[in-house]
Protein backbone atom coordinates (compact mmCIF):
# COMPACT_ATOMS: atom_id res chain seq x y z
CA UNK A 1 0.00 0.00 0.00
CA UNK A 2 1.37 3.50 -0.79
CA UNK A 3 1.84 6.45 1.57
CA UNK A 4 -1.15 8.15 -0.76
CA UNK A 5 -3.38 5.37 -0.05
CA UNK A 6 -2.72 5.04 3.59
CA UNK A 7 -2.94 9.02 4.01
CA UNK A 8 -6.26 8.96 2.77
CA UNK A 9 -7.74 5.87 3.83
CA UNK A 10 -6.57 7.40 7.63
CA UNK A 11 -8.97 10.43 6.68
CA UNK A 12 -11.80 8.75 5.59
CA UNK A 13 -11.37 6.77 9.19
CA UNK A 14 -11.19 10.25 11.06
CA UNK A 15 -14.24 11.31 9.24
CA UNK A 16 -16.12 8.45 9.79
CA UNK A 17 -14.76 8.58 13.58
CA UNK A 18 -15.87 12.21 13.96
CA UNK A 19 -19.48 11.23 12.68
CA UNK A 20 -20.02 8.31 15.14
CA UNK A 21 -18.76 10.54 18.08
CA UNK A 22 -21.32 13.33 17.22
CA UNK A 23 -24.28 11.39 16.82
CA UNK A 24 -23.15 9.32 20.14
CA UNK A 25 -23.03 12.05 21.82
CA UNK A 26 -26.47 14.15 20.24
CA UNK A 27 -28.36 10.52 21.64
CA UNK A 28 -26.73 10.55 25.04
CA UNK A 29 -27.86 14.13 24.89
CA UNK A 30 -24.78 15.34 25.79
CA UNK A 31 -24.62 17.98 22.87
CA UNK A 32 -27.54 19.22 21.47
CA UNK A 33 -28.27 19.70 17.91
CA UNK A 34 -27.38 23.39 17.58
CA UNK A 35 -24.08 23.12 19.55
CA UNK A 36 -21.67 24.58 17.69
CA UNK A 37 -18.83 21.57 19.15
CA UNK A 38 -21.48 19.31 16.79
CA UNK A 39 -21.47 21.21 13.87
CA UNK A 40 -17.84 21.57 13.72
CA UNK A 41 -17.50 17.48 13.77
CA UNK A 42 -20.06 17.08 11.07
CA UNK A 43 -18.24 19.82 9.37
CA UNK A 44 -14.90 18.21 9.88
CA UNK A 45 -15.77 14.53 9.48
CA UNK A 46 -17.59 15.36 5.99
CA UNK A 47 -14.89 17.15 4.32
CA UNK A 48 -12.56 14.55 5.24
CA UNK A 49 -14.84 11.83 3.75
CA UNK A 50 -15.33 13.78 0.84
CA UNK A 51 -11.24 13.60 0.51
CA UNK A 52 -11.56 9.88 1.29
CA UNK A 53 -14.35 9.14 -1.27
CA UNK A 54 -13.04 11.79 -3.68
CA UNK A 55 -9.71 9.64 -3.73
CA UNK A 56 -11.57 6.49 -4.66
CA UNK A 57 -13.64 7.74 -7.08
CA UNK A 58 -17.47 7.00 -5.22
CA UNK A 59 -18.72 9.91 -6.52
CA UNK A 60 -21.81 9.42 -4.48
CA UNK A 61 -20.46 9.00 -1.42
CA UNK A 62 -18.21 12.69 -2.07
CA UNK A 63 -22.13 13.88 -2.80
CA UNK A 64 -23.37 12.90 0.68
CA UNK A 65 -20.88 13.40 2.36
CA UNK A 66 -19.92 17.30 0.74
CA UNK A 67 -23.60 17.72 1.32
CA UNK A 68 -23.61 16.58 5.37
CA UNK A 69 -21.04 18.82 5.39
CA UNK A 70 -23.02 21.90 3.94
CA UNK A 71 -25.78 21.79 6.06
CA UNK A 72 -23.55 21.46 9.52
CA UNK A 73 -21.73 24.75 7.93
CA UNK A 74 -25.56 25.81 7.38
CA UNK A 75 -26.38 25.31 10.69
CA UNK A 76 -23.26 26.65 12.14
CA UNK A 77 -24.02 30.03 10.52
CA UNK A 78 -27.41 29.89 11.64
CA UNK A 79 -26.40 29.52 15.32
CA UNK A 80 -23.76 32.32 14.57
CA UNK A 81 -26.63 34.86 13.40
CA UNK A 82 -29.12 33.69 15.91
CA UNK A 83 -26.26 34.25 18.94
CA UNK A 84 -25.70 37.60 17.40
CA UNK A 85 -29.54 38.86 17.53
CA UNK A 86 -30.14 37.63 20.62
CA UNK A 87 -26.90 39.72 21.58
CA UNK A 88 -28.90 42.61 20.24
CA UNK A 89 -31.86 42.26 21.86
CA UNK A 90 -30.04 41.99 24.83
CA UNK A 91 -28.58 44.81 24.36
CA UNK A 92 -31.75 47.03 23.47
CA UNK A 93 -33.78 45.79 26.48
CA UNK A 94 -30.89 46.75 29.02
Amino acid sequence: MKITEIIFEVLGWIGAGLFLISYFYLVKGKWSSDAIIYHVFNILGGFLLVLNTAYYGAWAAVFINAAWAAIAIFGLIKKRRKKSLDFKVSKVKA
